[in-house]
This record gives C-alpha cells, structure tokens and sequence, in this order.
C-alpha cells in the first residue's frame, strides 16, 4: 500500500508550522525581555543618582535582574545564530550553574 504524497509531506509541514511557532514566542520573549531591560536599567540609574535613600541590597538586586535579562537575551541571540539549536556546551554551562545554586 502506497502512501500518498500528502502523507509524505505531513511531518515536514507539521515541523515547519512548529519552527514558526516558536520563533514567534521567541521574539516576543525577546521583546519583553527588551523591555524589562530599559525598566531595570532606567530603575537602577535613578538609584545610583539618588544616592540619598539607596539600599545597597536594592542596587544588588537590580544589578543582578540586569544581568539575568540580559543573559536570557544572549541566548535567544544564541539560539538564531547557531541555526536553530542550542549548542550542547551552553546547556552545560546553565547545568553547572543550577548545580552551584
């Protein structure tokens, strides 16, 4: 019995659709996490000019909600650039790192 070559083509669609998906939610992730960026960056430079009410905990964590933001956007920027994959050495990283959490 033959398959018909609608079904042949059914699982290359199907991936293609899903690519497309994710690509999607990948670039509003992005743009979110733009965002999010400018906020904590507009928040932590009123904090360092207004030094007269600073809670060093709060610049600490600011700094660090930068930082993780950018990171996340680092990957994404990753995950195109490598061809639609994350690389193997990358997931390591971001394992070692939970582990010394």
């Amino acid at each position: 019995m033959e398959e018909s070559p609608e079904l042949e083509k059914l699982p290359r669609i199907i991936t293609d659709v899903l690519k497309i998906v994710l690509c999607t939610a990948l670039i509003a992730l992005a743009i979110v996490l733009i965002i999010a960026l400018v906020k904590i960056t507009y928040t932590l430079s009123m904090m360092v000019l207004n030094t007269s009410s600073v809670v060093p905990y709060d610049v600490a964590e600011q700094a660090v909600m930068f930082f993780l933001y950018f990171g996340f956007i680092g990957l994404i920027v990753q995950y195109f650039k490598s061809g639609y994959h994350f690389p193997l050495r990358i997931l390591f990283m971001l394992g070692s790192l939970r582990c010394c959490v």
